[in-house]
């Protein structure tokens, strides 16, 4: 797996530059964006735009934080992006509205249903931190999906708990979204994919309702 990361700020832009469209990543599932930031961007999308222009062909993922993480520097108000890609395992995306499903277990569901394979090793996924139930939505991922393992985490907005956001099926920020990574393929080894998205969790600090525990899975 290969990863780069940017991070933007008011006053410098996205750094590294980002990369021409037809320098970056391929449209075969292989390639993974998420990014993370502050709840202001729900005003002020255009730098997601930007670095979803950069990457059109990733699949792409992320919500608000209480401050972004890059290497060993704590951020406030910007964003931090990574674009993960693997040699062998694919990556499929679907992102749903709590308001289209009327509850958090049946927005669990609708995640989980596109999903389902063979070859699913595990799920990522993001949701609204204060509109979505966490445990609710992991009860319904998991009725559907025994065994598999789950992780992610519920968007926050730093110390203020007003509003966040959760990339929606468009690519943009949207309130009331939850988004769910399936990853599959032989190659996939569990344990380690299982380390790596709870380091990637905690990029996305979570709002206290339904609790973190409620976006864990057993394997």
């Amino acid at each position: 797996m290969r990863i780069v990361t940017h991070h933007y700020g008011a006053n410098t832009g996205w750094a590294p530059e980002l990369p021409p469209p037809w320098a970056a990543a391929p449209g075969d599932g292989s390639t993974v964006l998420m990014v993370f930031g502050a709840s202001a961007f729900l005003d002020d999308p255009a730098p997601l735009r930007a670095l979803r222009a950069a990457y059109p062909d990733a699949v792409a993922t992320g919500c608000s934080s209480a401050g972004e993480i890059l290497g060993d520097d704590i951020h406030d108000g910007g964003l931090v992006a990574a674009v993960l890609t693997f040699e062998q395992t694919r990556v499929r995306r679907v992102a749903r509205g709590i308001a289209e499903l009327g509850d958090a277990r049946a927005l669990g569901r609708a995640l989980a249903e596109p999903l389902i394979g063979d070859d699913l090793q595990g799920i990522f996924v993001l949701s609204d931190g204060l509109a979505i139930n966490g445990t609710q939505l992991m009860t319904g991922l998991q009725g559907l999906l025994p065994g598999v393992i789950i992780t992610g985490g519920l968007a926050g907005d730093d110390d203020r708990f007003q509003r966040t956001w959760v990339l929606n099926e468009a690519g943009e920020p949207e309130s009331g979204t939850a988004c769910a990574l399936g990853f599959y393929g032989p190659r996939v080894h569990r344990v380690r994919l299982q380390r790596r998205l709870a380091h990637l969790r905690a990029r996305a600090p979570h709002h206290p309702r339904g609790g973190q525990r409620g976006l864990r899975a057993g394997r």
